[in-house]
């Protein structure tokens, strides 16, 4: 027989985030500022991934440049 008064395994949060519901529609219902701070940082995180695919295009053309000497290679791939 359950026992009806201890706590549900999974609280009622938990059961709308495995139901799938969007991220974005959870959290307004929540504090405001909070979830514009999250849509702010998941568009940084989408631009730093834009960024990172085109800094990897680019470093695929140069890391196995046989026209470059290690030096130069090494010259072109350190930081600045």
């Amino acid at each position: 027989m359950p026992d009806h008064d201890s706590p549900p395994l999974l609280g009622s949060t938990a059961l709308v985030r495995i139901a799938g519901v969007p991220c974005a529609l959870w959290t307004a219902a929540g504090n405001p500022r909070l979830s514009e701070r999250l849509a702010d940082h998941a568009d940084d995180a989408d631009r730093r991934a834009a960024r990172s695919r085109r800094l990897a295009v680019a470093l695929g053309e140069i890391v196995p440049d046989p026209r470059l000497a290690d030096a130069e290679r090494h010259a072109l791939l350190a930081p600045s």
